[in-house]
């Protein structure tokens, strides 16, 4: 039904538990945009309702979650920029602003799995991330599938 349409969304993960404090994370991807906008000219019909990004596995291992970070700047120029992007730290990020994050599990058949399991990759694997926000824009979901899949 529409009301479960975003159930499984990616929530907020508290500005006290940063996820780049976490010693044994490993980025299993290059990080990618997702949108860009403007708070001056942009509406949300700029953010896409619906989008699909090709990833390249990085390194074996479980992806265990999508984290999305964010950038803003207030110049032009660029140069004075605020982001929560993971490795990237201060004392007034951290206290205020956070990533989103959502758990992610393999759901394919072809895993033999009697229900979803971990998301395995192996180096170099072409991966789909879906992202879909809801007609306000204001949440989103991830979901994460094999090339060809």
């Amino acid at each position: 039904s529409a009301m479960d349409e975003l159930r499984d969304t990616a929530q907020t993960v508290s500005p006290n538990s940063r996820l780049g404090g976490l010693s044994d994370l490993v980025l299993m991807s290059e990080q990618i945009e997702l949108f860009a906008l403007d708070f001056a000219t942009s509406c949300c019909d700029d953010i896409p309702e619906e989008a699909e990004y090709e990833l390249v596995a990085s390194s074996d291992g479980i992806v265990d979650a999508v984290v999305a970070t964010w950038e803003i700047w207030a110049d032009d120029d660029r140069k004075a920029r605020l982001s929560t992007h993971l490795g990237e730290s201060d004392a007034l990020r951290d206290a205020h602003f956070s990533q989103l994050m959502q758990l992610i599990e393999d759901e394919d058949p072809a895993q033999n799995h009697a229900k979803p399991g971990p998301f395995k990759v192996t180096k170099g694997e072409r991966l789909l991330l879906r992202v879909r926000h809801n007609e306000a824009r204001n949440e989103l979901q991830f979901g994460l599938r094999r090339v060809g899949v």
